[in-house]
C-alpha cells in the first residue's frame, strides 16, 4: 500500500469553483498552484444544509436530502452533482435508493414522498394522502421495487410503485405503536417490514398491514435501525442511550450495548458481524465487540453535532460518519485518526492522498478508492444507452 503523506486536496467551493489546491495539513499552507476542474455552472448551486443522506448499494453515489427542499445525487469519484431532484415544498428529511440503484425515493416535511428515476432525474410518482399530511420521516423500497413504504407520524403506508396509489396503511390513532416512524426495513422476500419508532421493533406484514410480532427490549423509542448483510441480525439504537443486537429470526436479544451516555441515532454492522458502530447525540462514535459487548474504541472531538450516519468500509478498516455540522469524516479504525471527506457547509470534497506528478503538474491520488471503493464508473449496473443531457446538465 502506498505511503500516506500529509497532503490534502481542497476544493474552493462548488458554487463558484475555480480550482483545487494542495495544502500541507500540518502547517495549513498552500503548497501548489490551482488544479483546474470543470465548471459546474448553475448545476451546482447552493445546496443549503443537508438534513439526511444515503449511499447507493455500490457506494459510487450519495443522495442527500436538503433544507432547500431539494435532493441531490452526487458522483463520489468525480466530486460533482449528477442530478437535482426538485419537487418538494419543504425540506427533504428522508431518502433511499432502490436495491438496484436505478431509482430513488425522497420524503419531505411537506407530507409527500416522490419516486424518481436516478438515471434521468424524471419524477415517476408523487405519494401523498391528505389525512396523513405529516412529514415523511422514513422511506424504503421492496427488494423487487414493486412496492414503496413511507412513515409519517404514527402511520406506515404501503404504495404501488407503478401507479403511486395506496395499497394499505398501518395506523394507530393513539400513537401507542409509533410516536414517529424513524426507520423501515423490508424483508428479502418483501412480505414483512421492520419498523422503528416505538420502544419495540414492530414486524408488519406487507399484505394486511398488521403487526405479526414485536421485538421488546428498549425502555424508550427506537431512533435508528440496521440489518446485517446476511439479514440474520438487527441492530437498533434508542433514546434510552443503548443499542441492542437482535436475532432477526427469533427476535431474541443477543447483546445489549450500554454506557453510551447519549441517545443513539445511527448504527452500522461490520461485514463480518463481529463489530458494530454507534453514533450518538454527543458527537461520539463507538466501535463495539459483538462477542464481549465491550467498547473497543471511541472516535470523537474533531467536529460537533449529532452523528447522523455511520457506515463501515467493506474491509472493516475505516468508519464513515456524517455529523450535524455537515462534515463527512473517514476514521481509521486502527489509529482513530480522521480525514475530512466532505464539507456540506462549503459544498467541498476533500481527499487525503500522496502527491504525484503528471507531465510536471501536481495531482493528488484519490484515497477514497481504497476506503469505500468509490468507483469512477457512474452507473455500473445499467445496460441502457448513455443518458441524454437534461436541464440539470452543464
Amino acid at each position: 500500500m502506498a505511503r500516506y503523506v500529509a497532503l490534502i486536496l481542497v476544493c474552493t467551493g462548488i458554487t463558484s469553483i475555480s480550482g483545487l489546491f494542495l495544502f500541507n495539513c500540518t502547517q495549513e499552507e498552500n503548497i501548489g498552484s490551482p488544479i483546474p476542474v470543470p465548471d459546474q455552472k448553475n448545476k451546482e448551486k447552493d445546496c443549503d444544509m443537508i438534513e439526511t443522506l444515503a449511499f447507493s448499494p455500490d457506494y459510487t453515489l450519495m443522495l442527500t436530502g436538503n433544507y432547500d427542499n431539494n435532493a441531490y445525487l452526487w458522483d463520489l469519484a468525480n466530486r460533482k452533482i449528477l442530478q437535482v431532484f426538485s419537487g418538494h415544498k419543504d425540506s427533504v428529511v428522508s431518502v433511499a435508493f432502490s436495491y438496484d440503484g436505478k431509482k430513488v425515493l425522497t420524503g419531505g416535511a411537506d407530507g409527500k414522498a416522490i419516486l424518481w428515476d436516478a438515471y434521468s432525474g424524471k419524477k415517476l410518482a408523487t405519494l401523498h394522502m391528505e389525512e396523513y399530511d405529516e412529514k415523511v420521516t422514513a422511506v424504503a423500497f421492496s427488494p423487487d421495487n414493486s412496492r414503496l413504504f413511507t412513515g409519517s407520524g404514527g402511520h406506515v403506508i404501503f404504495w404501488n410503485a407503478s401507479t403511486g396509489s395506496e395499497i394499505d396503511t398501518f395506523a394507530n390513532g393513539s400513537y401507542t405503536h409509533f410516536w414517529e416512524v424513524t426507520s423501515i426495513i423490508c424483508s428479502p422476500d418483501g412480505k414483512t417490514l421492520l419498523v422503528g419508532g416505538s420502544k419495540s421493533i414492530n414486524e408488519i406484514k406487507t399484505f394486511g398491514g398488521v403487526i405479526s410480532r414485536t421485538f421488546d427490549g428498549h425502555d424508550q423509542e427506537i431512533l435508528c435501525m440496521a440489518i446485517s448483510q446476511d439479514r440474520k441480525r438487527i441492530l437498533t439504537g434508542s433514546l434510552d442511550e443503548t443499542a441492542i443486537l437482535w436475532d432477526a429470526e427469533t427476535g431474541d436479544i443477543l447483546r445489549k450495548f450500554s454506557g453510551i451516555m447519549a441517545p443513539v441515532i445511527s448504527v452500522a454492522f461490520s461485514s463480518d458481524r463481529l463489530k458494530v458502530v454507534t453514533g450518538d447525540r454527543e458527537n461520539k462514535i463507538k466501535l463495539w465487540d459483538v462477542l464481549t459487548g465491550e467498547e473497543e474504541r471511541m472516535f470523537s472531538g474533531r467536529y460537533g453535532g449529532y452523528v447522523i450516519y455511520v457506515a463501515i468500509s467493506p474491509d472493516d478498516s475505516k468508519i464513515l460518519s456524517f455529523t450535524q455540522d455537515q462534515k463527512i469524516l473517514i476514521w481509521d479504525v486502527a489509529t482513530g485518526a480522521s480525514t475530512l471527506f466532505f464539507d456540506g457547509r462549503k459544498k467541498e470534497f476533500c481527499y487525503v492522498g500522496e502527491a504525484k506528478t503528471d507531465g510536471g503538474k501536481p495531482t493528488v491520488w484519490d484515497l477514497s478508492q481504497r476506503l469505500f471503493d468509490f468507483s469512477s464508473k457512474m452507473f455500473p449496473n445499467f445496460d441502457e444507452k448513455p443518458r441524454q443531457k437534461n436541464n440539470t446538465d452543464h
